[in-house]
């Protein structure tokens, strides 16, 4: 490997879309390495490509350090406690966070922990079992690290790093207000979701139903128990089905909400509970002209961009730094007290209200933009090969 920026990333789905991007920014300049528990199992998200190579968490640390010095800069796809060390260890390495979200919102030190409805927050119980375990881990990483836990690590590596990558500019603001990154960290805008890429072969396709697509996922983060307090008081026409995903997250999380769904609106709840081709999917979220997100962070953003797209008429909580993205920059969305009004969910956007926000996606999230900032923020640093 001897390109220049190295990219560090899980096996997650976003990363090939992410690896894709940077190809069109700095072709042939990078290297990509996955981080798995057990080497010898099979990628279940990121394809294999010639700039790709598996690494064990287990060796992480060794292997990455000496390799450090031949890159202008990393790209640390998340900050997991693994991410957090190498960039402890290497305080003159040029380090990009590309932002998921969980890395700030689970973490016990950094003070603005995940936050839940009610309903939903008495699901989250913690067991004396989950106690100990977190006291013997916490234990653990002071023994073998020297450091008060895994969340310690993370906290202080956030104030180490120089860019900051997320498209919605609002988050790195809380995070600097919060104190969580450093003065000097700079924003990037970056997206793991250009339209060109995401939307590629339903471009041209758009909303043809009347269904309400309710969470992107099977975690508490999606409130869903709250959402369904709210539609079991809302008018739904007789050829509305409630569309829940739940193939994905937390297994025990998404049999209680399709039991609760299924007590609550009978046949029309239609939970999503196994894994499906996105073609397949995007045909799904086709028939779903009304959209509920009622995430109070940064979460589900390819969702939301192909519902949007596809002409969906989208609510969201305020508590959500997407919603205040979104109304920055002119898309037409409303907050979740709007489902309280009787034609909420029976009155779709207008035609005018589509093609405005489709045009504004395609101003702020195509692919043209997200590589003018990565070469205009990385391209100082980053020394192209001829």
């Amino acid at each position: 490997m001897n390109n220049k920026i190295l990219h560090l990333a899980m096996d997650e789905k976003f990363i090939d879309a992410s690896n894709w991007l940077f190809e069109q920014a700095f072709p042939e300049e990078n290297d990509l390495i996955i981080t798995v528990k057990n080497p010898n199992q099979s990628l279940k998200h990121v394809t294999l490509t010639k700039n790709t190579r598996i690494v064990s968490l287990r060796y992480l640390l060794k292997e990455i350090l000496p390799l450090l010095p031949k890159y202008d800069c990393v790209i640390l796809h998340s900050l997991p406690f693994q991410f957090a060390q190498i960039v402890l260890a290497s305080p003159n390495t040029c380090f990009v966070w590309a932002y998921f979200g969980f890395e700030v919102y689970r973490n016990q030190e950094m003070g603005l922990l995940e936050k839940y409805g009610q309903k939903t927050q008495l699901l989250c119980k913690t067991t004396i079992q989950d106690k100990i375990h977190q006291h013997i881990r916490n234990l653990y990483y002071r023994l073998k690290y020297k450091l008060p836990s895994s969340d310690n690590a993370v906290r202080l590596a956030a104030k180490h790093i120089d860019f900051f990558a997320t498209q919605i500019r609002e988050e790195h603001e809380m995070l600097c207000n919060h104190h969580i990154i450093g003065e000097t960290s700079r924003w990037m805008n970056f997206s793991y979701y250009p339209i060109e890429f995401i939307l590629e072969k339903i471009c041209n396709e758009s909303i043809q139903g009347e269904n309400i697509l309710v969470g992107n996922s099977a975690f508490h983060s999606n409130n869903h128990l709250e959402v369904f307090d709210m539609l079991r008081n809302i008018f739904l026409s007789a050829d509305q089905q409630i569309i829940v995903p739940l193939s994905y997250g937390d297994d025990h999380y998404a049999s209680q909400i399709h039991k609760e769904g299924s007590t609550i609106f009978g046949d029309k709840f239609t939970p999503l509970l196994n894994f499906m081709p996105l073609a397949e999917y995007n045909q799904i979220v086709q028939q779903c002209g009304y959209v509920i997100m009622n995430h109070y962070r940064q979460q589900a953003m390819g969702n939301i961009i192909i519902s949007l797209w596809l002409g969906a008429k989208l609510f969201l909580d305020t508590r959500n730094n997407i919603y205040h993205f979104f109304k920055r920059i002119g898309i037409t969305l409303f907050e979740m007290k709007e489902l309280k009004k009787e034609s909420s969910l029976t009155t779709p956007l207008t035609k005018a209200q589509k093609e405005k926000n489709r045009e504004i996606l395609k101003q702020h999230l195509s692919t043209e933009q997200i590589i003018q900032s990565l070469q205009q923020h990385l391209n100082p640093r980053v020394t192209i090969s001829n």
